[in-house]
Formats: C-alpha cells, sequence, structure tokens
C-alpha cells in the first residue's frame, strides 16, 4: 500500500463530479449488486451446506480495500480513483459487517469504534502518511530526473511486493486447502460463477455510462478482488469454532490470485 500511495500525487482539489460519478457507481456494484448476486448463487449451488455458504457469501460480499490497486496498475487502470476507493469500501464492510452476521444468524454482533478506526489507520491512513512525507523529502533532495527514476524503480517493486504477499498466503494456508478437499470443487464452483458474472456486469456498467478503459479496468479489479483477510479476521473472532466457514473464506482467497492475473491479461488485450 506505501509504495502504491508513493506513485500517486494526491491534490488538495475536490474531487470533481465525474470522479464522485464513478465512485458511485463502483459502491453500488460492490455493495448492492454483487452481494445481491453472492446471495443466489450461494443459496442455488450450497443449499444444504449452511457452515460452508457462509464462509462463501462472506468472502464474496467484501470488496477488497488493498491490492486490487497493484493489480489496478499493472492492467494501466485509474489508480487516483482507486485510492479515494480504498477508505470508502474498507468503512463501508465494517460498518455493515454485524448487518450481514445478523441477517446470516440472527444474532447481533456490536460495532467495534475502535476496530473500524485501527483498521482504516492501518491500511489506509498510515500508508497515506509514509508515503506523502517520502515523496515530499525525495521530491526536495533529488533532482527532477533522479526523482523520476526512483518513482520509477518503486512502480517496479509493485509486482515483485504483490508476488511475495501471494506466496506466503499461499504458504500459510496450505492445511486449509487439504483439510477440506472435498469442500474445495463446490467453494471452486461458486467462486468462479461469481467472478464471471461480475466480470460481465461490470462491463455493462461501463458501456452503459460511457466509462473509459483506466476508469473501466479499476472497476473490473474492485469488483474481482474481495477482502478475504478481513473477512477471516473478524469472521474467527464472531464464530471461533466454525472451521469449515474459515476454510471456505481461505480457499475463495486462494483462488482469488490467479483470477486477477487472467483479468489483467484480458484488460490488456482489450486496450490494445
Amino acid at each position: 500500500m506505501t509504495l502504491l500511495m508513493l506513485e500517486t500525487a494526491f491534490s488538495a482539489q475536490t474531487p470533481s463530479r465525474e470522479q464522485l460519478r464513478f465512485v458511485g457507481v463502483t459502491w453500488s456494484h460492490n455493495f448492492i449488486l454483487s452481494p445481491i448476486i453472492a446471495t443466489l448463487l450461494v443459496l442455488i449451488m450450497l443449499p444444504d451446506q449452511p457452515l460452508l455458504a457462509t464462509g462463501v457469501f462472506l468472502y464474496l460480499w467484501a470488496p477488497c480495500t488493498d491490492w486490487f490497486l497493484g493489480f489496478t496498475r499493472l492492467a494501466d487502470g485509474n489508480t487516483t480513483i482507486g485510492a479515494i476507493l480504498v477508505p470508502v469500501n474498507m468503512l463501508t464492510q465494517l460498518l455493515l459487517y454485524p448487518v450481514v452476521i445478523y441477517a446470516l444468524t440472527r444474532n447481533s454482533t456490536p460495532w467495534d469504534i475502535g476496530e473500524i478506526t485501527q483498521s482504516l489507520c492501518t491500511w489506509f491512513l498510515l500508508p497515506v502518511l509514509v508515503a506523502t512525507a517520502a515523496r515530499a523529502a525525495l521530491h526536495a533532495t533529488l533532482s527532477t530526473a533522479a526523482f523520476n527514476r526512483t518513482m520509477k524503480s518503486a512502480g517496479k517493486a509493485i509486482p515483485i511486493a504483490l508476488a511475495f504477499l501471494v506466496i506466503e498466503i499461499f504458504a500459510g494456508n496450505t492445511r486449509a486447502m487439504v483439510n477440506n478437499a472435498d469442500s474445495m470443487l463446490r467453494i471452486l464452483a461458486v467462486t468462479l460463477t461469481f467472478f464471471v458474472v461480475t466480470y460481465l456486469l461490470a462491463g455493462a456498467i461501463s458501456r452503459t455510462f460511457h466509462i473509459q478503459y483506466a476508469e473501466h479496468a479499476l472497476l473490473v479489479m474492485t469488483t474481482a478482488a474481495r477482502n478475504a483477510p478481513m473477512m477471516l479476521a473478524l469472521t474467527t473472532i464472531t464464530f471461533p469454532d466454525q472451521h469449515l466457514t474459515h476454510a471456505a473464506i481461505t480457499i475463495g482467497m486462494l483462488v482469488e490470485f490467479p483470477h486477477l492475473v487472467a483479468l489483467r491479461t484480458l484488460l490488456s488485450r482489450k486496450r490494445r
């Protein structure tokens, strides 16, 4: 996140009407259309597996708040507007999580303002502050050519950081895949169907609202990437003994990376 923020030249200007419209369209896709699609798929494809269905739904419900920006950048998407979506997505899902849990289980889960504040500070505010300070210091001490080379090097480091993150995720969750091998195919079927439907829907939305390529790439990536780490952490606290629910979120997360790589390839071909 800090590397991504380092590349982003933040402006003090108020977001334009077009940017706000795009944020509204993306929010509607993420928090209205995508949950409806997830609900229908879980009801149709996992009617007799309530614990599995809960985990799959929680995975599909929450949009990513961090690494979608990395893949957006790799696909030459608009990371400036993407940076606006980070706190919007995070705050929305943290506030709605207790509502979703109540709808799934009819058990109320209280809002934890401290946890919401800590998540926003850790995953958005801190990277922005560090990156902004570093960018200002580099700009003040380096020549224009040296500054541009440094920014280019930071950009090249983003795919490497993503690769190490993916390796860590796979290495840390191998046991969950092995222990739930019989459920993997059902989770894969629901997850892949969700990804295909949301990709086609993002294309239809882009055509309807005449969204340009850079914003279309952002829309595709932010609706394809899910916030599995945060959902897994919150769900482990909420349902500490429901290991099948935890495994469903974990397995969905492992499917996500090859899917995002494929999307990056599709988007690059579409742009050419």
